[in-house]
C-alpha cells in the first residue's frame, strides 16, 4: 500500500500554486483546484466499482486510455510532459469530460477515463472532444487514445487490454 507524504511538511512534494503533485513510481495523484485526480491504485478501485455497477445495471461501460507526450510522431523521441503541463491538461480534460465520468492517472503520462453508461459512439465523441481541446490548447502535445467497451469484452482485464491495443494503433478518436 502506498503512503503519501504530508503536503505541508515540505518533504519531496512539488507545490505549483494551488496544485499539489505527489511524486510516485507510477504517477501520483494530481490535486487540481482541490479535486484529486487519483493515482493508479485508486483509479483501478474506481474502475472496478464502475465495472461492477455496469454489470448490476446491465449497462455499458467504456474505458478510454490516453497518453500525453510532448512533441510529434515525427520527432526522434517523444518527451515526457512536465508536472505543470500535466496539471493544465488535466484541467482541460476535467472541463471537457462528462460530469460523471471517472478520470484517473494510469502511468506517468497516461490517464484512464471510465465512461459509465456510454456506448462506443458516445465514448468516441467524448474522446474526440477531449483530444481536440488538448491539441487546440497545447499544440506541442501528442495524444493517443484507446477505447474499449463492455459490449465488446466480458472482463475488466480484457477491456483494459483492448483499450491498450486500440491506443497502440491509435488514430485520432
Amino acid at each position: 500500500m502506498t503512503s503519501y507524504k504530508d503536503p505541508s511538511a515540505g518533504d519531496g512534494v512539488s507545490h505549483l500554486g494551488s496544485v499539489r503533485i505527489w511524486p510516485e513510481r507510477v504517477g501520483g495523484p494530481l490535486l487540481v483546484r482541490h479535486a484529486v485526480v487519483p493515482n493508479r491504485q485508486a483509479t483501478e478501485t474506481a474502475l472496478r466499482i464502475e465495472f461492477l455497477r455496469s454489470l448490476r445495471r446491465s449497462s455499458e461501460l467504456c474505458v478510454a486510455l490516453f497518453d500525453v507526450r510532448v512533441g510529434t510522431d515525427s520527432d526522434d523521441g517523444l518527451h515526457c510532459a512536465s508536472d505543470q503541463l500535466l496539471v493544465d491538461i488535466v484541467k482541460s480534460v476535467q472541463h471537457h469530460k462528462r460530469g460523471y465520468d471517472v478520470l484517473g492517472r494510469w502511468g506517468s503520462n497516461e490517464f484512464l477515463l471510465a465512461l459509465p453508461e456510454a456506448n462506443m459512439f458516445e465514448a468516441r465523441g467524448v474522446a474526440r472532444r477531449i483530444h481536440d481541446a488538448i491539441l487546440r490548447e497545447f499544440p506541442e502535445i501528442t495524444v493517443s487514445f484507446g477505447i474499449s467497451s463492455t459490449a465488446n469484452v466480458e472482463s475488466l482485464d480484457r477491456i483494459l487490454l483492448q483499450a491498450a491495443r486500440d491506443q497502440k494503433d491509435a488514430a485520432p478518436p
